[in-house]
């Protein structure tokens, strides 16, 4: 008996297939309504074997979309059963050093979002794939694996993840550029893309890049040499202009309370399950409201020790190779930590649910109290044992780690 899999293989249908894809996914689409311009797929479906994780996956998206396009039962079953076989593929590749971070497992589970997307189930496209896409990136970026497609990989995972709540997300000051200026639908989707694609690929580059900094300086003195420090020294300082940039006129806590499902009739089964679906957005949203201030709070630490490992060598040369005075930099970077902290327990009432945005009057979160609690763990830690944290943002944050503690019995917190 001929298997689903292999029923429509013939050249005609599958060729329609692919060619619809292709149109729909592949080229720029003049809309803009489309998720976006997959335009990393010909290149890597070219090196992928007919067996492997991208081309089934590629294979089960094509007959999908043509099977929505005709109404097409059996097309549709014939795209399931691939989406089967795409996740144990994918599966077997994550399981081999080899293929686990390469570009076309990455582009195989961006396409295993994208089938969710097609298929209308919301769990399928964003649940079902995000964290395990997430310790991705970061394995991508603590072993250095870096191409010319990890941006666009990355930017258009971030796009399926967020790509139901883009109407309300474009509007946001940082998709409308400079000024808050207009722009056009397709340049705000790139807009909007591309911040999500840098929130989520800095964090983990941070850490690697801060993993080495302190690995120098916690080496032995006498093999010690302070000239290498600056190099590392100027890498992290740009990546900070990158953090930075990266979310430039973004409040998460904004977006998170201008989802468009909460304005919808409680009691609609679309409502429940876009809740649910929800979930995974906030928690997404919340991680990197923390993630950027406990960034740049480590950054700027590590900046601040390295400008006085500077000043105490007294070699003038060393210390006027820098644009500005040593001095004022670590001021600025002191500043900035004081910043962030303040940025952290100034939403410790919100974490902990006392209070609610816009003074109680917002629309109820779909991320419960103990999970947003239990998300800013992190942020809250990362205040308490800063090297340079006053006293009195340290004993807020140790507070709050308490009440999460006992108020939500979530014992890490302590």
């Amino acid at each position: 008996m001929t298997s689903p899999t292999t029923l429509f293989l013939e050249p005609p249908l599958d060729s329609k297939s692919t060619s619809f894809f292709m149109d729909q996914f592949v080229v720029a689409p003049e809309t803009g309504q489309n998720v976006g311009w997959f335009e990393f797929l010909p290149e890597l479906l070219s090196h992928a074997e007919p067996s492997s994780a991208l081309d089934i996956a590629f294979r089960g998206c094509s007959y999908l979309a043509l099977a929505n396009r005709q109404d097409h039962e059996t097309l549709r079953y014939a795209a399931l059963n691939l989406y089967g076989q795409a996740l144990r593929s994918t599966n077997e590749e994550l399981k081999s050093p080899e293929t686990a971070t390469s570009d076309t497992t990455f582009a195989a589970i961006l396409l295993l979002c994208l089938f969710g997307h097609i298929n209308g189930d919301l769990r399928m496209q964003i649940g079902a794939h995000a964290l395990g896409m997430y310790k991705l990136l970061e394995l991508r970026a603590r072993t250095g694996v870096h191409s010319a497609h990890t941006l666009s990989l990355t930017r258009h995972f971030f796009a399926l993840m967020h790509l139901e709540n883009n109407k309300k997300l474009l509007a946001s000051p940082a998709a409308a550029g400079g000024g808050g200026e207009a722009v056009s639908g397709e340049a705000s989707q790139a807009a909007a893309s591309d911040l999500f694609a840098r929130m989520g690929m800095l964090w983990p580059i941070s850490a690697a890049l801060l993993t080495q900094m302190h690995m120098w300086m916690n080496s032995d003195d006498s093999t010690k040499d302070i000239s290498a420090l600056l190099p590392l020294l100027e890498n992290v300082r740009k990546l900070e202009k990158q953090v930075q940039l990266a979310i430039q006129g973004l409040d998460p806590i904004w977006y998170y309370t201008t989802i468009p499902a909460r304005e919808a009739n409680p009691k609609s089964k679309w409502n429940e399950t876009f809740r649910k679906a929800l979930v995974y957005h906030d928690s997404w949203i919340m991680s990197m409201w923390h993630a950027y201030r406990v960034t740049r709070i480590s950054l700027h630490t590590t900046m601040v020790a390295s400008y006085d490992m500077i000043l105490d060598t007294g070699d003038s040369d060393m210390i006027n190779l820098f644009d500005e005075e040593l001095e004022e930099l670590k001021t600025q970077s002191l500043s900035i930590i004081d910043t962030m902290n303040e940025d952290i327990c100034t939403s410790i009432p919100w974490i902990l649910g006392q209070v609610e945005e816009g003074g109680g009057q917002s629309p109820s979160a779909s991320l419960p109290k103990a999970s947003r609690a239990s998300l800013s763990i992190v942020g809250l830690k990362t205040v308490v044992n800063g090297r340079y944290t006053r006293q009195h943002h340290s004993d807020q944050a140790r507070n709050a780690l308490w009440d999460i503690a006992y108020r939500f019995g979530i014992k890490g917190a302590l």
